[in-house]
């Protein structure tokens, strides 16, 4: 039996690596149909462009 845990990172953090790595504007969404993000969302979706 295999064991894996999954680590989920800040949204401010995920935005740090996006903008390091070189990504220019960023778009956040809380789900998959386009809602809005905020701290209650249930998943944590971002859009950069390069």
């Amino acid at each position: 039996m295999s064991h894996s845990v999954l680590r989920f990172m800040p949204q401010a953090a995920i935005a740090e690596h996006l903008q390091r790595a070189g990504f220019g504007p960023l778009q956040w969404f809380g789900d998959w149909q386009g809602g809005a993000w905020s701290m209650a969302s249930p998943e944590i979706i971002a859009l950069a462009y390069a």
